[in-house]
C-alpha cells in the first residue's frame, strides 16, 4: 500500500497546509486533497482557507472547514520550504505540541524533525 494512503487511513482529524500567499497550484492541491479526504469520511481543515485569493472562489464553493482541536495528521501541499508554510507558527505549534504525523511529498514523518 502507498505509505501516504496508509498514514491517511490511520487518522481522522486532518489539516491541509498550503504555502503563504497561496496561488492556483496551492489552492488546487489543497482543494483536491480536501475532497479526497472528505470522500474517505475524514474531518478536514484547510489552514488559511480565508486567505485564498478571490480568483479561486469557484473552487471553494462547497468547501467547509471542520472544527476540531489539534490535528492527528497534517498534509503540507505545494510547499518545499518550511518557512513558506501558511500560518507556520500556529500550525507547527499544534503539530509539535500534540502527537501528530505530517506528510511532506511522499514521506510520512512523526519524529517532528520538519523537512
Amino acid at each position: 500500500m502507498n505509505p501516504i494512503v496508509a498514514e491517511i487511513k490511520k487518522h481522522n482529524k486532518i489539516y491541509i497546509v498550503p504555502h503563504q500567499n497561496p496561488d492556483g497550484d496551492a489552492v488546487g492541491a489543497a482543494v483536491a486533497v480536501y475532497w479526497f479526504l472528505k470522500k474517505n469520511k475524514k474531518s478536514v481543515h484547510i489552514v488559511g482557507l480565508d486567505t485564498f485569493p478571490a480568483d479561486y472562489e469557484f473552487l471553494l464553493k462547497d468547501v467547509k472547514n471542520d472544527s476540531f482541536g489539534a490535528p492527528e495528521l497534517a498534509i503540507i501541499v505545494d510547499c518545499g520550504d518550511k518557512e513558506r508554510v501558511i500560518d507556520k507558527e500556529a500550525v507547527f505549534n499544534k503539530i509539535l505540541n500534540e502527537p501528530a504525523t505530517y506528510l511532506i511529498g511522499n514521506v510520512a514523518k512523526n519524529d517532528h524533525r520538519l523537512f
